[in-house]
């Protein structure tokens, strides 16, 4: 009886310090950002896309002409993440706004 409750408490004792070890790992995750997508009432036909870092600094801005997306839809989603991802590497690198270098525009068809 005693051996069971030592290996009880080892066993808790070693979830609760992964549990402690993996909450440190997603705290010290690298800087993310969001994405806000406008379409003007008057014309639909255009979607400007911005990416803001977690300062909410404008990071990147693309204009985008005849294409309207759907964030409804996960490959959406996934591809504004991937160019957020994109965008928040060449803030870091060169901490200047970026305009229309067609990262979305050559993923959405």
């Amino acid at each position: 009886m005693k051996s069971k409750l030592n290996l009880r408490h080892l066993l808790f004792f070693f979830i609760l310090l992964i549990t402690a070890s993996v909450a440190r790992a997603q705290s010290e995750s690298p800087e993310k950002g969001f994405y806000v997508l406008i379409n003007n009432k008057d014309s639909m036909s255009v979607t400007t896309v911005q990416f803001y870092n977690d300062e909410q600094q404008l990071i990147y801005e693309e204009r985008l002409q005849g294409k309207k997306l759907n964030l409804d839809r996960k490959k959406v989603r996934r591809l504004l993440n991937s160019c957020l991802s994109k965008a928040l590497l060449a803030w870091n690198y060169k901490k200047e706004v970026l305009l229309n270098k067609n990262w979305v525009a050559t993923m959405v068809r």
